[in-house]
This record gives structure tokens, sequence and C-alpha cells, in this order.
């Protein structure tokens, strides 16, 4: 059933849904090195008043990803129309699709960051309050 959920016509609203509500679990689960539900838990009360960005995160990962993938196929169309298949063009599609899968992690570098701002804003990390010295 949740493989049918997640590739049939349903996916395309479960599946960024999912994704939207678990990503900020990921770099929790990786910083504070947490169990899945605890980091789910915990990156939801994190990104309390950031779903907003970290949904325009999802939506701009998926539209590179998808804009990547066009272009480069076009790209790849129009170098075999023009050179064919000469051998030093061979490693060039597997280079460009490896290139178009960074962007995940860049997508995880980036919620990472939203997490460690909003942890400096709670004043987790790098409190502000200074020592006073007796002298």
């Amino acid at each position: 059933m949740l493989a049918s959920m997640l590739t049939g016509p349903l996916g395309v609203i479960v599946f960024p849904l999912l994704a939207l509500g678990t990503a900020p679990g990921f770099p929790v689960a990786i910083l504070e090195n947490m169990a899945a539900f605890a980091a789910i838990k915990r990156g939801d009360a994190l990104a309390k008043g950031g779903h907003g960005r970290i949904a325009l995160l999802v939506a701009m990962w998926l539209g590179l990803v998808i804009a990547g993938v066009f272009g480069w196929v076009s790209f790849l169309v129009m170098l075999q129309e023009r050179f064919g298949r000469p051998w030093f063009l061979r490693p060039v599609p597997a280079l460009g699709f490896w290139i178009i899968l960074l962007i995940p992690q860049w997508y995880m570098i980036a919620l990472t960051l939203n997490y460690l701002e909003q942890r400096g804003r709670e004043g987790e990390i790098g409190s502000t309050a200074r020592v006073q010295v007796d002298g």
C-alpha cells in the first residue's frame, strides 16, 4: 500500500507532503545523532515558523532537478547531432547526471544551515551573553 501511495497518482500529493514534513529531521538526525522519529519531532519543533522556507527549498530543488535533466538531455542531443559519438564525449552524460544529482546535497546543506540558524535564534548555539571579568 505504501509503495502504491508513493508511486501512483496519489504520490504527487503524498510524496511532497511527506518530504516537507520529514525534511527538517534529516539535519537533526545527523547533527544530534538521534533516531528517526525523535529527529522528525525535534526537526518539526525547530522548524516552527520556517515551514514556508523549507517548502520553498523543496520546490526549488524539484524545479532545479527537472530543469537540469531537461537541459542536460537537450545539450546531449545537440552534441550528438553536431559531433556524433566521438570517444571524448562518452563520459559527458555520466558527468552531467552526477552534477545534477549533487543538487540534493546542496538542498541538505541549505536545510542544515536553516536548522543551525533557528537553533542560534533560540540561544542554543553561540550564546551572546558576555562574561564579566573582575578587575
